[in-house]
């Protein structure tokens, strides 16, 4: 479309949801950098970031997550999420950091001061939930709601009624595989 891409790279969710240390969370995040480099977008319109390295560097995406999380109940979440009392307190405020990327004034150095542009949200249909609360706390703290594109799944090479896993290696044919990988999981 010609317009700036932002790519939120949400390792802090991989750490609160998975059992890694968040050295490996992050790891992840570079390798998966790298192949949303490969893919070719253009690099003066394209801002990647990793929350575990973004969050303490901007004071404007924070104030964000602040406002959201404010706008937002612990019942509310626990409803669209089904958080149980045993969760910890980091999945209960992700869904704000997810949703800080969708207002245009969380990048001052792409937008300006900007709060005025919408955002498109191209996503998975399991990444719904997050945006449907974006989209309604959006009018309450002054921005206008994100539009969403969702996408499906696509399959594993195991067939059709399956999905492709970065926890299942032969799933998928990676951009990190050898010739020999590819063709062991494509016979």
């Amino acid at each position: 479309f010609d317009i700036p891409l932002v790519i939120q790279l949400t390792d802090d969710e991989k750490y609160l949801w998975k059992d890694l240390t968040v050295e490996e969370c992050h790891g992840y995040a570079i390798e998966n950098t790298k192949d949303i480099i490969a893919c070719g977008f253009d690099i003066n319109k394209t801002f990647i970031f990793s929350d575990l390295d973004y969050m303490g560097s901007s004071p404007e995406f924070y104030r964000n997550v602040v406002k959201i999380q404010k706008h937002v109940t612990f019942n509310q979440v626990k409803g669209i999420f089904g958080f149980t009392d045993s969760d910890c307190i980091g999945k209960i405020s992700f869904p704000a950091i997810q949703a800080a990327p969708s207002f245009s004034n969380s990048f001052p150095h792409i937008f300006g001061s900007r709060q005025d542009i919408q955002c498109l949200i191209p996503c998975a249909i399991d990444q719904d939930p997050y945006f449907r609360m974006t989209r309604d706390v959006a009018p309450r703290i002054g921005y206008p709601k994100p539009a969403l594109l969702h996408s499906t799944f696509f399959p594993a090479l195991q067939g059709a009624q399956t999905k492709m896993s970065a926890s299942d290696a032969n799933s998928s044919i990676f951009l990190t595989d050898t010739p020999k990988q590819i063709k062991n999981k494509v016979i």
